[in-house]
């Protein structure tokens, strides 16, 4: 016997509508308990609005009914302009199962991807930090505190959460000073892990609460249990909003005003939502006990001499002042984090790069520092002719009109 179940949802379907979207789910006939087969049909068709908040949880449980033999179907937005935003954003190629697109252009986002190992969630971390540190100029530690706790939140799904597969997006909204982002899984949950360790913890809020303590994991060959807490930290450091759902417990924090637990229908597995504020500095180190994380920068540009920037390596193209801009943001943010090494930029294999790249990504920063300042801690390497006497050339104008676009 095959069953049929529909579930419609209107208005918009972000972080806070995906609760109403569970009890959906449950007052239609406990769809997830089926042990029959059962062809779902899920209408997206009318919302207004759509988030990484909803929308994440929501493919992770499409995904683990499929696996389970369940026949799903979603009906897209009917708005031309959310399908596109559905489509850039890889919502449709996971609903659909198909891998997720490649981030083309100028984008604030990076589309929504699974992983199952350390290998495929490193990957794309890379590309989420190249994403970031190009969108917009951050504060000095705010960038290395945001990927710290994104490595910790998705980390956890690896070594928590019982096999199962996570799924993670990251948002960048510079007009608000805002980063966004998801991590879901439909693995054991928190209460359940905990429970490996602490037996008597027995309602999935008590165990949210537990969770956020220093110090507090299963297993102390899996981690000290410092990376939620640390976490947690971080986003009250930088007044953010939290989000933890799992089992039949959520617990919000909200700044300046601290945590408030709320029940919820359940959901097998985890996820965390964390928006955090950007505009300000954070201390990391008194942020984390003390304790100073390691930037991904340091791996990818940090070398004896210094901080080795391989222009080549950061576009694809060297011809206009969108290009120039973002690879002049990276700059500054990894200049920020690394304040005190000198920089070498490598123009190996840029050679005919345009007045235009060339202004925006370096006379620009020229004139923002200062002469002197700049070039006592900047050096060139691998120039040919053409790009010294352009890059000559751009500065002297730029330094004789600064405020010229």
């Amino acid at each position: 016997m095959v069953t049929d179940r529909e579930v419609r949802v209107r208005s918009d379907f972000s972080t806070f509508e995906f609760g109403a979207f569970l009890n959906l789910l449950n007052q239609m006939g406990e769809a997830l308990e089926l042990e029959a087969p059962c062809r779902l049909e899920i209408d997206l068709s009318r919302p207004y609005f759509f988030g990484p908040g909803g929308m994440v949880p929501l493919i992770s449980i499409i995904d683990d009914l499929v696996s389970r033999g369940f026949s799903v179907r979603v009906a897209p937005p009917v708005d031309i302009g959310l399908e596109a935003y559905w489509d850039r954003a890889g919502w449709l190629a996971a609903i659909n199962g198909d891998y997720p697109p490649i981030p083309t252009g100028r984008t604030t986002y990076s589309p929504l991807v699974s992983y199952r190992n350390h290998q495929e969630l490193n990957a794309h971390l890379n590309v989420v930090i190249d994403i970031l540190a190009k969108v917009t100029e951050f504060p000095p530690g705010v960038l290395r505190a945001v990927e710290w706790t994104i490595n910790e939140i998705a980390d956890n799904v690896l070594n928590h959460a019982g096999g199962a597969k996570g799924w993670i997006q990251v948002v960048t909204r510079p007009g608000k000073d805002q980063i966004e982002f998801v991590v879901a899984d439909r693995g054991l949950g928190i209460r359940s892990t905990l429970q490996e360790a602490f037996p008597n913890k027995l309602t999935d809020q008590d165990a949210l609460r537990f969770a956020i303590e220093q110090g507090v994991t299963r297993n102390r060959a899996h981690g000290a249990g410092n990376g939620l807490a640390g976490s947690i930290r971080i986003a009250e450091a930088a007044k953010g909003w939290v989000n933890i759902l799992s089992g039949c417990g959520i617990l919000r924090l909200f700044p300046g005003v601290g945590f408030r637990d709320y029940p919820t229908i359940p959901f097998d597995g985890t996820v965390v939502t964390m928006t955090l504020p950007t505009k300000q500095r954070i201390d990391l180190r008194e942020t984390l006990w003390g304790y100073l994380p390691s930037s991904g920068f340091e791996f990818t540009h940090a070398s004896e001499s210094g901080i080795h920037f391989h222009l080549s390596n950061e576009a694809t193209g060297f011809g206009n002042r969108g290009s120039g801009e973002e690879v002049a943001t990276k700059l500054r943010n990894i200049m920020a984090e690394f304040p005190h090494d000198k920089v070498i930029l490598d123009f190996e294999g840029v050679d005919t790069p345009s007045s235009s790249f060339l202004d925006e990504f370096l006379a620009k920063l020229v004139t923002e520092q200062g002469l002197t300042a700049f070039f006592s801690r900047v050096q060139f390497q691998n120039m040919n002719e053409f790009v010294r006497t352009a890059t000559d050339a751009v500065i002297s104008q730029r330094l004789a009109h600064p405020a010229e676009d």
